[in-house]
């Protein structure tokens, strides 16, 4: 994504800054080119058409006792699947009647070359509507977004056997509060993990969120299973009851103490502190749910909510230290003019939802006492947010929603927050039906603010998706909307953002002329912010169409204005130049551009920025062969993500990080890296099983592997690209299935065991020839010949 060094954007959300990351390509050794093409290029695959092929057991590659060849046989369509309405996708069975409850699994259709391993399941469904061979069914867990739905058939299944990771599992005991639980694979969870409990269906039955009735978190892991407490509860839990995982914690770690900040309602009125009900719905809220070091304290300030720029206006009245959240508003005596934005460096970057520039206008027809109640659930999530409690603010907005203590136009905003916390969860699904209810609700009864908050909320999840056709149409809605209720200046951002999405389109014309555009009109309006937010976007769009030149005069140009903004502003141009230079292999021009750009990060008090900074760094050292530098840069990152509990930014960066040093065995005889490469890539593999992210985990156990075959153990190689080859398995990435039985094979044939070393390359060919990969086939083809050169 391409964004400028801003952290809010006025279409309703406040997201983190964040860099623009060019996808640098690591130019690798030719020992490990083969084995990090999988982990690094070939995650996807489409299946082939070919059928009866057959595969050596896989125990005889790992030196097990020979077994059989096995040909699978092909397994009947059971259930065709399509996406639906609402976010929720359709069944149709052949001979066959559902019900409702059922559990479908996604699973490949076409050959699987594997006689005794099951075809892995993409996605786990549950059927909440069903009539005859027809259903429809909301999404547990998936492995992909989007799901290819034109390659997965579904089966019924009784529990749920797919293998993603501990993502979907059961409760086997219920002892009070104490639970214990198992997870598909067990091995993956560990002490501070949170499930929801799911149970019947409350409600709207095509909601995930109507079924989930419990938040428990592991306090132990045991053989068969692990020992969880119960965090929040609705109805009470029952052996066999699905769980579903949530979120990792750190159980060990406290709370930091979030601040909500009220400010006054007007230069001559009272603070909105002082008014008893707003603080005391808190406090009762805290009390009810137990929630932790949030604190209530006042600010003597006055913003007017309905400016166009009141968010910034308020966050610059905000304390320089902690974090928080800000609530202001009017009291118009029969309405309030509410608003609402976030301050500080908080340990949660996720994106939480602001207020459209002009303010919320809510109805008090019974006073600012019952409309109180409704409005505290509001920032008292935003608070949890910053703390990234998603899972909690699930069950606290959930549990008042369903009971009905959050009504009317305050529902709109409480399912805004549900929409962006499931988002945070993997929950996409749930996410995108939520906004689908919202915008076709809202243009029902005519709440306009309601529909463009969830358009743009529903433009940013179809931009999380990589989907931006989706998210140009949204956007498109919403400024048509917005004519005429939203001061047009206001506008700028939503306008530049369209011209980001047409850049994302590859529409590169179309893109340009509408940056100029808005660059035309905030220079009228003299809003330098736009201004130079422009002029990086505009230069991303002139790089990408070839222009590179103009792009970097586009950006130098852009600097002296940048500096004046503040620090994230001249950090992100001076990054985008480094990339630029980069990619044009202009290294000194390159590097000038990094260290100013680090100059800037190492004085930001977030160190998000700083381990950002690092890891794109490493990129680049990379790209110009300086190996051990980037190995060091990419540690760097990982560390500062490890203490700020980015857990998918540590994982991603300590599993470079392990990359980058088996890399550097090539240029270095310094036998530390291996072993340092050997401790990252197994911790990698522990972060990203943490996280339920199988496939990854099964990259870092092939590199593992990999090590260890260059150290001659081969035993524990055996073991670690076992595992990998398992794990690749189990998540239906064939080309790394493959490259593990050709890691496998190298190793055996260095150790003259040519049998084993035969063996691990025929299930190398079958899978490589099953679906197509020509460069691994190559490599096989190699050592093959290898191997007869040398009987």
């Amino acid at each position: 994504e391409t964004r400028s060094g801003t952290s809010e954007t006025r279409s309703g959300l406040h997201s983190r800054a964040c860099h623009v990351d060019l996808e640098i390509a690591l130019p690798m050794t030719p020992t490990l080119r083969s084995f990090l093409a999988a982990a690094l290029a070939l995650t996807g695959f489409t299946l082939s058409a070919c059928s009866g092929t057959s595969v050596a057991d896989d125990s005889n590659a790992r030196g097990d006792a020979p077994a059989e060849e096995a040909i699978p046989a092909d397994e009947p369509l059971a259930l065709t699947v399509s996406p639906g309405e609402d976010a929720h996708l359709h069944l149709t069975a052949d001979d066959a009647d559902l019900s409702v409850g059922q559990f479908v699994e996604l699973v490949p259709r076409g050959p699987w070359p594997v006689g005794d391993v099951a075809r892995p399941a993409q996605a786990l469904l549950l059927v909440t509507e069903a009539d005859g061979d027809d259903a429809e069914a909301i999404v547990l867990a998936q492995r992909e977004r989007p799901l290819p739905f034109d390659q997965l058939y579904g089966r019924v299944t009784d529990r749920p056997r797919m293998a993603l990771s501990k993502r979907v599992g059961e409760v086997i005991s219920v002892n009070g509060s104490d639970l214990r639980i198992s997870a598909a694979a067990p091995e993956g969870v560990v002490e501070g993990d949170e499930f929801f409990v799911l149970g019947a269906a409350q409600g709207d039955p095509n909601r995930l969120g109507s079924r989930i009735i419990a938040l428990i978190q592991v306090t132990e892991v045991v053989p068969g299973g692990s020992r969880a407490r119960v965090m929040q509860q609705l109805e009470p839990i029952t052996p066999g009851a699905i769980t579903l995982f949530a979120q990792p914690t750190n159980p060990g770690s406290p709370q930091p103490e979030a601040t909500v900040l009220f400010m006054r309602t007007a230069e001559d009125h009272r603070y909105a502190g002082d008014l008893p009900a707003l603080a005391e719905s808190v406090f009762e809220y805290q009390a009810e749910f137990g929630f932790s070091n949030l604190r209530i304290e006042t600010v003597d300030t006055y913003v007017d909510p309905g400016a166009y720029n009141a968010a910034e206006l308020a966050q610059d009245e905000a304390p320089e230290d902690g974090f928080g959240v800000i609530v202001f508003a009017e009291d118009r005596g029969d309405s309030l003019l509410y608003n609402i934005t976030t301050y500080g460096t908080s340990p949660s970057l996720a994106t939480s939802v602001g207020i459209l520039p002009g303010g919320l206008p809510l109805a008090m027809p019974d006073g600012l006492e019952s409309l109180s109640h409704e409005l505290a659930p509001s920032f008292i999530a935003t608070a949890l947010t910053q703390r990234g409690q998603h899972a909690e603010v699930i069950m606290f907005l959930e549990d008042l929603l369903r009971r009905g203590r959050i009504t009317g136009d305050v529902a709109f905003h409480a399912r805004e927050h549900l929409a962006l916390r499931y988002e945070s969860l993997g929950q996409i699904h749930e996410a995108l039906w939520l906004m689908d209810h919202d915008v076709e609700t809202a243009e029902d009864t005519d709440h306009v603010y309601a529909e463009m908050n969830a358009l743009s909320i529903r433009q940013y999840l179809h931009r999380s998706q990589g989907d931006h056709e989706s998210e140009l149409a949204d956007l498109d809605q919403f400024l048509d909307l917005a004519d005429g209720v939203l001061p047009n200046e206001s506008l700028l951002s939503e306008r530049l953002e369209r011209g980001r999405i047409l850049t994302r389109l590859g529409r590169y014309d179309e893109a340009i002329e509408a940056i100029e555009d808005v660059l035309h009109q905030a220079r009228l309006q003299q809003e330098m912010r736009w201004v130079v937010s422009g002029e990086m976007a505009l230069a991303n769009a002139l790089f990408d169409s070839n222009r590179e030149q103009e792009a970097i005069d586009q950006l130098n140009s852009a600097l002296p204005d940048a500096r004046v903004l503040g620090e994230s502003y001249p950090r992100y141009a001076h990054m985008l130049l480094a990339q630029f230079y980069a990619q044009l292999e202009n290294q000194p021009e390159s590097e000038a551009n990094l260290a100013a750009a680090m100059a800037y990060a190492s004085t930001d008090p977030s160190r998000y920025p700083l381990a950002s900074s690092y890891e794109i760094t490493a990129n680049i050292n990379y790209r110009f062969d300086e190996i051990v530098e980037a190995a060091t840069n990419m540690r760097l990152a990982a560390e500062m993500y490890d203490d700020l509990d980015q857990f998918e930014d540590y994982a991603r960066a300590v599993l470079q990080t392990g990359m980058l040093e088996m890399s550097a065995t090539a240029v270095t005889t310094d036998a530390q890296y291996l072993e340092a490469a050997y401790d990252n890539l197994s911790r990698a593999a522990e972060a990203y099983l943490r996280i339920g992210d199988g496939l990854s985990a099964a990259q870092a156990y092939g590199g593992m592997g990999f090590v260890n075959s260059l150290l001659r153990d081969g035993s524990q190689a055996q073991a670690n690209l076992g595992r990998a080859i398992d794990l690749a398995k189990e998540h239906n990435d064939p080309a790394s299935v493959a490259v593990g039985y050709l890691r496998l094979a190298e190793m055996w044939a260095r150790g003259r065991e040519i049998e084993r070393a035969q063996l691990a390359l025929q299930n190398a060919r079958v899978w490589a020839e099953t679906f197509q990969f020509d460069d691994i086939l190559t490599e096989v083809d190699s050592i093959e010949t290898m191997l007869r050169s040398s009987i």
